[in-house]
């Protein structure tokens, strides 16, 4: 178990830029700028046009 120093305020300020890019995917993994892709996995690419 921790000691609960990570509920302060505190923490915010010792973060530097680095950690505060290490630690951005996570607040920002449920936006997806690219829309949704839906796979229909049992039709085959028609390949012989390209």
């Amino acid at each position: 178990m921790g000691r609960g120093d990570h509920n302060g305020v505190g923490w915010a300020e010792r973060l530097t830029p680095e950690d505060r890019r290490a630690i951005s995917p996570l607040f920002w993994t449920h936006i997806n700028p690219y829309g949704r892709f839906y796979l229909d996995m049992d039709a085959r690419l028609d390949l012989t046009a390209a």
